[in-house]
């Protein structure tokens, strides 16, 4: 599933940063919810031509989005741009036993 800013309809809204990373919080929720056991889920980011693995998102102005994570060689790497500049994939893996399932944490504070 690809989400982005404008399919929410809340870039009209004051608030879009804090209120798009409540709709990403509500969609992953549903998700983990219907998905199976064996089967975890990654969440990437791509603002630009930069893309990460997320482990937290959030808001950080009304307009300002940090997304925090790995790249693809699994290097530390956060993403600060514009809520219109991100593109998110929500992509169900089959889970590895022997891997410690990733939290994904999500503040719009």
């Amino acid at each position: 599933m690809d989400l982005r800013p404008s399919d929410t309809g809340l870039l009209r809204r004051k608030d879009r940063a804090h209120q798009f990373i409540e709709e990403c919080r509500a969609r992953f929720e549903t998700i983990e919810r219907s998905k199976d056991e064996d089967h975890s889920i990654e969440v990437l980011v791509s603002a630009g031509s930069q893309s990460v693995s997320i482990g937290t998102i959030g808001a950080i102005s009304h307009d300002l989005i940090i997304c925090e994570g790995t790249n693809a060689v699994g290097e530390p790497q956060a993403i600060i741009a514009p809520v219109e500049q991100f593109s998110f994939s929500i992509i169900l893996r089959k889970s590895d036993p022997q891997t410690p399932k990733r939290a994904i944490s999500f503040s719009a504070e």
